[in-house]
């Protein structure tokens, strides 16, 4: 008996031990790297991009554009799960990727018509802001088409590969995220009327 469980123990440690090297392997191409130089289409100067100690990016350029195309480039390298979940809810096509359980979501979304409500806001946009939408997208779709390495694990689990990202998808992305934050608005409203 005391040597099935060692076994078994052993077996434990060792698959456990083969995971954490399998997952160091995949995503260690996606750790930050601390020097180097990345082309990125539509940039019209050099642009530094530095970690302080937490990780945080800071990004030096000598225009907004290649800001914000610098931008979308570190987003999509640091969070691009996030984002496209974030877009295909708010768009009503998380089931796509995550099957029959999403559907509800998915109908609701629809109803709310964030992504129909961003397209209007897209379109009737100052020529500055939807200049930065496009920079920032041009940003997200460089890292996509250009990384090195593996996407984030969940791409791989779920066999899904990532569309472009459009302008409007950061509206969507936007007007979820507004959407999230209102969630107590009954006792906002009850705060008010107390306050009355």
């Amino acid at each position: 008996m005391k040597q099935k469980i060692r076994r078994g123990l052993l077996i434990a440690v060792g698959l456990v031990t083969v995971s954490i090297i399998v997952m160091f392997a995949w995503v260690s191409p996606l750790l930050h790297i601390s020097e180097g130089t990345v082309k990125l289409p539509g940039m019209r100067a050099p642009v530094e991009l530095i970690r302080d100690q937490h990780g945080v990016p800071h990004i030096k350029a000598s225009g907004l554009m290649d800001a914000y195309t610098a931008l979308g480039f570190i987003h999509a390298r640091d969070r691009l799960w996030q984002m496209e979940v974030t877009r295909r809810v708010g768009s009503g096509r998380f089931a796509e990727i995550a099957g029959a359980a999403a559907v509800r979501s998915d109908k609701l979304m629809r109803t709310l018509g964030l992504a129909r409500l961003a397209q209007r806001q897209y379109e009737d946009l100052s020529e500055p802001v939807s200049q930065s939408l496009i920079a920032y997208a041009r940003g997200v779709n460089a890292w996509i088409q250009s990384h090195h390495g593996g996407l984030a694990p969940e791409f791989a689990v779920l066999g899904h590969t990532p569309e472009q990202w459009r302008p409007v998808n950061s509206l969507i992305w936007g007007k979820l995220m507004g959407l999230r934050l209102s969630r107590n608005w009954r006792r906002e409203l009850l705060r008010f009327r107390l306050s009355q």
